[in-house]
């Protein structure tokens, strides 16, 4: 039995279509959705989301968002999400590269802007998602 992902960031729908499984990161832990799943709403973390689709297990980076399943329809509403099968990971590495930096930088400026702090340890996370990922899919 299968039942819809609907993965989505703010400029357009990244992935859209049937699956039997999706592994999510959430705030309470990872959990497992099932086709026929009761109705469920919650915080998505950035990590790997796995999800079976005709019999492959795809795994995608995603960002913080939430999460939504009712009418056997799953939504995840996230920042960013990744295919990290069409990122290298010499690309991956720069990015977590520059964002260390700019992260620590920033930790010792005079005058601290929290949110920007909060941006760059947010890109920070994402892009070792994305490492995590593209390591998980070679394994």
């Amino acid at each position: 039995m299968a039942f819809q992902l609907k993965i989505i960031i703010p400029e357009r729908v990244v992935y859209e279509g049937s699956v039997t499984s999706v592994i999510l990161p959430t705030a309470a832990g990872e959990i497992e959705i099932l086709d026929h799943h009761l109705p469920i709403i919650g915080i998505l973390k950035a990590g790997t989301v796995f999800y079976t689709e005709n019999g492959n297990i795809v795994p995608i980076a995603v960002d913080t968002g939430f999460f939504k399943l009712a009418d056997n329809t799953l939504l995840l509403l996230t920042e960013a999400a990744i295919d990290v099968q069409s990122v290298d990971e010499a690309s991956i590495d720069a990015a977590v590269q520059r964002a260390q930096e700019a992260l620590e930088k920033a930790k010792h400026e005079k005058q601290v802007d929290e949110e920007e702090l909060e941006r760059l340890d947010k890109m920070l996370r994402f892009s070792i998602a994305q490492k995590l990922t593209k390591q998980a899919k070679r394994s």
